[in-house]
């Protein structure tokens, strides 16, 4: 059993500024640094194949596109052509 001096010292040893300390706990930047990056590498896995579909939805457009736009252009100049068959004559008896 302890005696009353040895519990006031005790006290006065935790109040005091030489008495236990408590320790803050060190800080792990590193090992933090580490948790986000593998969080984000996660993320960005789980989101390759909607993105990798993406990118092929939209090569397989620009490809039909293409072609499109050579329809269109071949139907826009032989329109350009038929107008200016028409409107070159009419400019020049005006």
């Amino acid at each position: 059993m302890s005696t009353p001096s040895e519990v006031s010292r005790d006290h006065k040893s935790m109040t005091l500024p030489g008495g236990p300390r408590k320790t803050k706990p060190k800080k792990h930047y590193m090992r933090n640094l580490l948790l986000i990056l593998i969080l984000l590498a996660a993320l960005v896995l789980w989101q390759l194949i909607p993105i990798i579909n993406g990118l092929g939805t939209i090569q397989h457009a620009l490809t039909h596109a293409e072609g499109t736009r050579a329809v269109f252009a071949t139907i826009l100049s032989s329109l350009y052509e038929k107008v200016q068959q028409v409107a070159v004559p009419l400019l020049k008896h005006l």
